[in-house]
């Protein structure tokens, strides 16, 4: 049997003997991908603001347009407005698609992180 020792029992948030406090690569890599997900979801989240910006735009613009008809105003007035109803539906084209690369890219570190999680 071990002598007794005279210091004191360590309490259950003391460290336990032995114990170096130190991070294995397991715990640094698996930061690694937490800290990766939440950049790509912090971008998502932005992307998401700027898309409804956009989808509102578009709506107005069509908006717009019915009013600038109904009003029967000339075809080259309405011809401008819809060339601009154009454009703004080609820039919102191009950020749903950047949304469904971000969220690509997102369910790719999930994975990653999954795989490395179970040692894969």
């Amino acid at each position: 049997m071990d002598p007794r020792s005279n210091e004191p029992r360590p309490m259950d948030n003391q460290p336990q003997p032995g114990a170096s406090g130190e991070r294995g690569p397991r715990e640094i890599g698996n930061d690694r991908f937490n800290e990766e997900l939440a950049r790509v979801r912090l971008e998502l989240e932005k992307i998401y603001i700027q898309k409804a910006k956009e989808v509102e735009e578009v709506k107005e613009m069509n908006e717009r347009i019915d009013r600038l008809k109904h009003d029967r105003r000339s075809k080259k007035t309405i011809e401008k407005a819809k060339e601009e109803l154009r454009k703004m539906v080609d820039t919102m084209e191009r950020t749903i698609l950047m949304v469904e690369q971000t969220r690509q890219e997102e369910e790719d570190i999930v994975v990653q992180r999954w795989r490395f999680q179970q040692g894969r």
